[in-house]
């Protein structure tokens, strides 16, 4: 298992979590459960996190090139960027 630092850049809030997962697939999986159980954007949450999934289906996440454990993501909401990353921050 490892903790898994998410940080997200959204119509201007930063959102950090953390979650503990095995893999940065379950890590996505983890982060998206907890950001709509932690219904941060209101009722925007769910239409959200929707938008990320089928980013993520399609793309995936970026893995930085020459960084251990950092992995990138963007994508639109509402004509507005959205810009995270994900960091492997203990294993």
């Amino acid at each position: 298992m490892a903790l898994f630092t998410i940080i997200l850049e959204f119509d201007g809030g930063t959102y950090i979590e953390q979650v503990i997962a095995n893999s940065i697939d379950d890590a996505q999986y983890c982060w998206k459960k907890q950001f709509l159980h932690l219904n941060v954007l209101g009722e925007m949450t769910e239409r959200f996190l929707d938008s990320f999934s089928n980013d993520y289906k399609e793309f995936g996440l970026t893995k930085i090139e020459g960084m251990s454990g950092l992995w990138t993501f963007s994508f639109k909401f509402n004509r507005k960027s959205a810009r995270g990353h994900f960091i492997n921050s203990a294993s």
